[in-house]
């Protein structure tokens, strides 16, 4: 894995845990297997750019998605004979409607969480 780009990312504690669960299930197969978290980091990511980014994309955007930065966009782009009121109102209920649905299904997630951490 010899590049000449080399990037240090950040992980929150929930991502440094599977890390470390998995690199622990990988190093009980034997010391022939040779793997630290950056070798394991990187070949975590390729694979899922090449296999599940594409699947994933939406669902990332909505979990990453920043209102004030949509309206404030939306704002500087709206032409002279567009009604301001009416395209920032509409633009708030299609928000509101995707943060409730962001909610939920956080929500959802976590209980679904809660409940393989039960079993």
């Amino acid at each position: 894995m010899k590049s000449s780009a080399v990037s240090r990312v950040l992980l929150d504690k929930e991502a440094r845990e599977a890390l470390d669960q998995m690199l622990t299930v990988l190093r009980e197969e034997g010391k022939y297997i040779k793997i630290n978290p950056s070798r394991l980091t990187s070949w975590v990511v390729s694979k899922f750019a090449k296999k599940y980014f594409g699947k994933s994309k939406s669902e990332i955007v909505k979990a990453h998605f920043n209102s004030k930065e949509y309206l404030k966009d939306l704002a500087s782009n709206i032409e002279e004979d567009e009604n301001p009121a009416e395209i920032l109102s509409q633009a708030l209920k299609s928000i509101q409607g995707k943060t409730k649905k962001a909610a939920n299904a956080k929500k959802a997630q976590e209980e679904s969480d809660a409940d393989e951490g039960r079993s």
